[in-house]
């Protein structure tokens, strides 16, 4: 997507591993280019549409320039600027790559539970919000008492949202309590797995009273195996969304990121995908 060629194929790769002495012997060689090639064709299929190149058991093929694919682009920018080690990053900060990712994992939510109120309640420079407001906010949404007398006795003056980005809820069509609840993080940074104890729902429930415990989440743009998903979600007593679970709204409508994200994508994502190509 970010690069000049649009038809890569299996020969090409094992060639250049060889060429540039990843791989001495072309059979070494060619199984590493098979484990690649499965793995991208088990990508392509989960995440649809929204994946932007085609997948033949021969080559992988992209119609598409990466500004037609925003979700994707940023997912893919910020996986391949931290293992290129890119140096022109706007992602240098932090707080606007993970603001961006915020919004991005938002909009996903509404189209993954559209019966469900999806919410962004964390701290943002835009939004730069209190714990006490952050409380009040989500007991005020999900219809639950909250300790607002106790929230320096739980938390700090200072805490910004104590973990909690985003509260997907199915409030059933009332203001009352027990209902279907995520306390969503989001992990943009590659130490996503330090996130995973976070928002502590053990933490929350002394700042909220909840008539029923809401269920952990943690959204992250890089893609994991099976094995590395299971083990991570059973550490962080958490459902996760990786990168092709993110990006399942985009098989269903590619519009579904709003303009004006879309605006803020590629404006992030351009000096990456030029730092790219001169890498490529």
């Amino acid at each position: 997507m970010f690069g000049e060629e649009r038809v890569v194929s299996r020969h090409d790769v094992t060639d250049q591993l060889i060429a540039h002495g990843v791989y001495e012997d072309s059979d070494f060689a060619y199984e590493f280019v098979d484990d690649i090639w499965s793995m991208l064709m088990h990508r392509a299929r989960r995440i649809g549409r929204e994946y932007a190149m085609e997948v033949t058991s021969h080559r992988v093929t992209s119609e598409f320039e990466w500004q037609d694919r925003p979700g994707l682009s940023f997912c893919l920018a910020i996986s391949l600027a931290n293992w290129c080690e890119l140096t022109n990053r706007p992602a240098v900060n932090a707080v606007r790559q993970g603001e961006i990712f915020e919004q991005i994992s938002a909009l996903a939510l509404q189209c993954l539970l559209p019966n469900w109120e999806v919410v962004r309640v964390g701290w943002s420079p835009a939004a730069p919000v209190t714990i006490a407001d952050v409380v009040k906010r989500v007991s005020d949404l999900l219809g639950e008492r909250s300790v607002l007398d106790d929230v320096e006795y739980w938390s700090t003056r200072h805490a910004r949202d104590e973990g909690l980005d985003i509260v997907a809820a199915n409030l059933f069509g009332d203001v009352r309590p027990s209902n279907a609840v995520w306390f969503t993080q989001c992990a943009s940074g590659s130490n996503w797995d330090t996130k995973l104890d976070e928002p502590s729902i053990n933490l929350w429930s002394g700042l909220i009273q909840f008539s029923n415990t809401p269920k952990k989440a943690l959204i992250i743009p890089y893609e994991l195996d099976g094995e590395s998903l299971r083990r991570s979600s059973r550490k962080g007593d958490c459902i996760i969304l990786d990168r092709g679970r993110l990006l399942r709204p985009g098989d269903v409508r590619l519009d579904w990121v709003t303009q004006e994200i879309r605006e803020q994508i590629v404006e992030w994502v351009d000096p990456i995908a030029t730092e790219l190509r001169q890498a490529i």
